[in-house]
């Protein structure tokens, strides 16, 4: 029990907690907290690594400019579940960004297919003045 006593302590605990409590009640506490602190550190590595996931995309995206085959993983990739609204607000700029430039290039083809067809026109006329 001596032993426990210092490891106790490290974890938190106050001296007066581990003598109101028995044995396995000690061992529980220390090993819960080592789990929270196992979690923790996981948590820091998950943090650490995807950091720096973006970091060198960012860098690839800068350094290879336009031309560069590089994607930038979005949060809601990376923390599944966690950014639903931002996902979803990002999926429906998308959409409506695609519908603008279909609605762009549409116009541009209806443009030039009214200009084609003015020329056939005008030369059509042209073709029935020269003729009569």
């Amino acid at each position: 029990m001596q032993e426990l006593y210092p490891v106790f302590l490290r974890a938190g605990y106050t001296p007066d907690l581990f003598w109101e409590l028995s044995f396995g009640e000690v061992v529980d506490m220390i090993e819960a907290h080592e789990t929270k602190v196992r979690l923790e550190f996981k948590k820091d590595a998950i943090i650490a690594t995807n950091l720096a996931r973006n970091i060198g995309e960012y860098i690839a995206l800068a350094v290879g400019g336009k031309d560069a085959k590089v994607t930038v993983t979005p949060p809601w990739d990376l923390y599944p579940g966690l950014f639903t609204e931002e996902k979803e607000a990002s999926e429906q700029m998308v959409e409506e960004a695609a519908w603008e430039e279909y609605k762009a290039k549409r116009a541009g083809f209806v443009q030039r297919y009214n200009e084609s067809f003015r020329k056939k026109e005008v030369k059509s006329d042209e073709q029935c003045n020269d003729g009569s």
